[in-house]
Order: C-alpha cells, then structure tokens, then sequence
C-alpha cells in the first residue's frame, strides 16, 4: 500500500482525497487542527526557517509506513519549510508531489519561499534522495477544467488531480493488451501528469514541463469499443507520432487498457531531466 503524506493546509486537502480510495494510507501534517486519525499538529512558527528548525521528531507517527511513501506539499506556505525535516525522517522511496500556487498572487515573502522549496526539492529528486519530483500547478488544472465556479473552488482542482494520479497507478499495477513500456530513465526524474485526448493528437498538462524526456501514455478504452473500432492501434500510433516534439529527442511509449467505463480516456505522464524554471531566475 502507498501512503500519502500531506504537509501544510493544501498538501492535507490534496491527501484527504487520496483517503476516497482504499489503496492508500494518509497521513496529514499541519499547525492548524484537523479531524480524524492519522494527523499530526505541528507548533504553528513565524518563519520558513523556524519551521525547518524546530520539526519534532516524526518516526513514531511514521512508524506504519510500508512501501512507497509520496509527499503532498503546497509551494509558498510558512511550514514548507520542514519538508526537509519530515523526509529524512521517512524510510523507504519518497516521492513528492508539489503543487505550485499562481506565483503572480504571492507575496515577496511566499513567492521567495516558494522558489527555495521548488527548486531545492528538484535538486533532490536530480541526486536521487527522491524517487521521483512531481510538479502540478493549480493555473495548469484550472485550464484543464475550464470554467470553474468558486464553490469549492481547490476541491474541484484537488479531485481532478488526485482522481488522475490514481488512475495512472491504476494501470500501472494492471496488465495491458499491447504496451510498449520500459523503464525510465533514472536521471529523469521531474515529471508531471496530464490528459490526452482520444481522438487527435492534443493534451493538457498539470505543469509546463519543459524539455520532456520521456512521454507515457495510459489508453483507457472501452471494451465495446476495442471490439468495434477499426484501425483503432494505427490511429494510436499517429496520434503518438504527432505528440513527439521536433528537435527534442524523447521516447514516446504507451499501453492499451480495457476498461468498462462508457468512455475512453488517456492519462500521461511526462518525465524530464532538466530543472524546471531555471529560465525564470533572476
């Protein structure tokens, strides 16, 4: 089973919807009080590094944790700043899972926490102390959505995001009619999630990764379908060959699902090797 762990109010949202599915065990981190087993309140502090300094120790709260472990953390908050803390104290794979705020809206101060935690923890998951560093951004998510009310507003973001990461676990642990999957590269490990479309080749992705090394996709295809779509792999083919971008050199692999939704979906996931917003730094 993985566990989720969410630091901070958005990486405890995020994770409280990972709790719909019984795959996994969350656990949550935050100086603000909440309901049910498995939280953990940390002192609420001042500062980024005060949070940093004063983490208490962990290990008896993470004393259940078997398998891999991803950690949900929101960029800006004051109690990012234990996230170093918190993932020295986890043994096993580590995976983080960090969801960017619209950085136009931050304060000096947030926005400067914000770029420490983001690229610290890129550089993390580039040295291999993190199995993997997923990037997502609520102004990407919000994209994919379209319109969105304000009522409940993040939640809509949140289960789009958690429904999506699920499914491609989903298919990961499930066996493929015809798949050309093969292990990743392990200096790509900054990745991002997104949605293919079924019937061309256009996607939507929860980050603006640049330079993608590596590009899977995860076919998730009505059995009905399968049985009466012709030249429905030669489609799937092209559709691939159009999502490869030129003068980038990438691999592109995909599997083919069936599944016994009404509809057919594509989920992907882009891996790259290159720090994400290096071009921006000042």
């Amino acid at each position: 089973m993985e566990t989720v762990v969410g630091l901070g109010e958005a990486g405890c949202n995020i994770a409280e919807q990972f709790a719909k599915y019984s795959q996994y065990k969350v656990l949550r981190i935050d100086s603000a009080h909440r309901k049910g087993k498995g939280f953990k309140l940390l002192p609420e502090r001042q500062s980024h590094e005060e949070y940093e300094a004063h983490c208490p120790p962990l290990k008896t709260f993470f004393r259940s944790i078997q398998g891999e472990t991803l950690l949900v953390i929101g960029g800006g908050g004051k109690i990012s700043g234990a996230c170093l803390r918190i993932l020295e104290q986890i043994k096993g794979s580590v995976s983080v899972l960090y969801v960017q705020p619209d950085k136009e809206l931050l304060s000096r101060q947030a926005a400067l926490r914000e770029k420490v935690t983001f690229f610290v923890l890129q550089e993390y998951a580039r040295s291999g102390l993190l199995h993997r560093f997923y990037a997502v951004s609520n102004a990407s998510l919000e994209e994919v959505i379209g319109d969105l009310s304000l009522l409940n507003f993040y939640e809509q973001l949140n289960e789009l995001l958690v429904s999506t990461i699920h499914m491609t676990n989903v298919f990961k642990n499930t066996q493929p009619l015809i798949h050309t999957f093969s292990p990743s590269h392990d200096t790509a490990r900054l990745s991002t999630f997104g949605l293919a479309n079924t019937n061309d080749s256009t996607e939507k992705m929860f980050f603006p990764l640049e330079l993608p090394r590596e590009k899977m996709y995860y076919y998730a295809i009505n059995k009905d379908f399968l049985e009466t779509e012709k030249g429905l792999h030669r489609k799937i083919v092209s559709q691939l060959k159009d999502r490869r971008e030129e003068d980038i050199p990438m691999e592109i692999s995909y599997g083919i699902y069936t599944t016994d939704y009404p509809d057919n979906y594509v989920y992907t996931i882009h891996n790259s090797s290159l720090i994400q917003g290096l071009h921006l730094m000042p």
